[in-house]
């Protein structure tokens, strides 16, 4: 019973370290997009400026 226990408590861990990950690598992944988005804007008003 032990063992099933620790078992359950591993995937439990591993659950919650992957959910952390995803979360994690999406919030990078939206906010290279919005930087993206505001120096292609910034680069183009600089352009159309000069």
């Amino acid at each position: 019973a032990r063992s099933e226990l620790r078992l359950f408590f591993v995937r439990q861990l591993c659950n919650s370290a992957f959910k952390l990950v995803k979360f994690v690598f999406r919030q990078l992944l939206h906010f290279s997009l919005v930087t993206t988005r505001k120096t292609n804007l910034l680069r183009s008003i600089v352009t159309t400026t000069l």
